[in-house]
């Protein structure tokens, strides 16, 4: 039998099959290489790779599972990652209701995972990576959960009190739970849930979680699975909580407001030194 193609190819073949393969993609950023792996590369990639490994190795796979990383690598300055390629029942095809019943034990189980210092899963500290947190130059970096909430003041009008978490247990986050970073993997007994995904997991108080999840639902009649897990995570928390939550979500909301204003600053220096520096406006027609 031939080793699989993943084992047998170079960085450089990887790469090149990754950027020749990407355009006639279906998916966001991932290329599949053979039935056994695929390709991923896109901002954040390296720091995926790194929480892939800690997840792998923090969490019991009889309760859930990750897909298994097989190489990560950096080549003329971009990041691929060649990870396992999970078949099965893609969460956005799985009723709402059903999958939110596979979905709440295992969050009861992410939140009997604690550790000391906030950030990403490898537990060492470091950058937090993730659309939530920002650009790489702006990404923070905690070493204590103190941090973290003078990171959620600065992002809370005046008008907020002082921020502080109620329950500062630091817990297994995942950051991302969507369906469609969902799979469930065979029948009956032998039936195993795979989380995909990792850029923005780490140890985080547990609202963050919430807050997140509920954002990512507003506006988004689509996404029921996500509304049902919200409203059944947050069934039975108290008033102290739900304001927690409710703050999380107005400074994510105004660091994401906040970005959007300097990414249309950075477009307006590119566009004049694309121009040479000169305003220029289309001719009348």
């Amino acid at each position: 039998m031939e080793p699989p193609l993943h084992e047998t190819l170079t960085d450089a073949q990887i790469a090149h099959f990754y950027e020749s393969h990407i355009q006639f993609s279906q998916h966001d950023r991932i290329v599949s290489l053979s039935h056994e792996a695929i390709i991923k590369s896109g901002p954040f990639v390296k720091e995926e790779a790194e929480n892939l490994i800690a997840a792998s190795k923090i969490l019991d796979w009889r309760v859930v599972k990750v897909p298994q990383l097989y190489r990560a690598f950096k080549y003329r300055r971009i990041w691929y990652m060649v990870m396992e390629q999970v078949h099965g029942r893609q969460g956005h095809k799985i009723p709402s209701e059903k999958l939110v019943e596979k979905m709440t034990p295992i969050l009861g189980y992410f939140k009997t995972l604690e550790h000391a210092t906030p950030g990403p899963l490898t537990g060492l500290g470091g950058v937090c990576r993730g659309d939530i947190w920002g650009v790489y130059e702006e990404a923070p970096v905690f070493e204590k959960v103190g941090e973290l909430e003078q990171w959620v003041d600065r992002w809370l009008p005046d008008s907020y009190q002082s921020f502080e978490f109620k329950k500062r247990e630091l817990v297994f986050c995942h950051m991302d739970l969507v369906a469609e970073n969902i799979i469930i993997n065979g029948e009956g007994n032998e039936e195993s849930v795979y989380l995909l995904a990792w850029k923005s997991g780490g140890w985080f108080p547990r609202n963050f979680e919430v807050a997140e999840l509920e954002l990512a639902v507003e506006g988004r009649e689509d996404l029921e699975f996500e509304r049902l897990l919200a409203k059944r995570i947050t069934k039975k928390i108290c008033k102290d909580e739900r304001k927690e939550i409710d703050a999380i979500k107005v400074a994510l909301r105004g660091r994401e407001l906040d970005q959007k204003k300097e990414n249309k600053k950075l477009w307006k220096i590119t566009i004049r030194s694309w121009i040479g520096g000169k305003r220029r406006t289309l001719p009348k027609t």
